[in-house]
């Protein structure tokens, strides 16, 4: 919560960063509602990859996350899945957005 209100603070000045950073927060909102999503799918891997698709559209939007939760959940729901291939890319996604994963992630990821 401290890393998105100093992100959230820092662009709140500049109004095509803060609409990008209110945009970050909606999307993580909507990932935090992820694993119930994809529980009530009929095809939880393509639901599981529609998620994907959607952090790949955010990095190319320069969308502001507030941390790694995102990519968090979906890798949680990789590993609850059986899709391990898929928890590979997330984690590069995570990487290449320039968010270094904590040990939580890392665990989550190792599963």
């Amino acid at each position: 919560i401290k890393l998105a209100q100093k992100k959230a603070q820092k662009y709140s000045t500049v109004p095509d960063m803060w609409s990008k950073c209110l945009l970050g927060h909606c999307y993580g909102l909507w990932f935090i509602y992820l694993p119930t999503f994809v529980k009530a799918e009929s095809t939880k891997v393509r639901a599981l990859h529609a998620a994907y698709e959607v952090l790949k559209h955010m990095e190319t939007r320069k969308v502001v996350l507030p941390d790694e939760v995102c990519y968090r959940i979906l890798m949680q729901l990789c590993g609850q899945y059986g899709q391990p291939v898929l928890a590979v890319r997330v984690l590069l996604e995570m990487k290449r957005a320039g968010i270094t994963p904590n040990t939580i992630t890392y665990g989550y990821y190792n599963k």
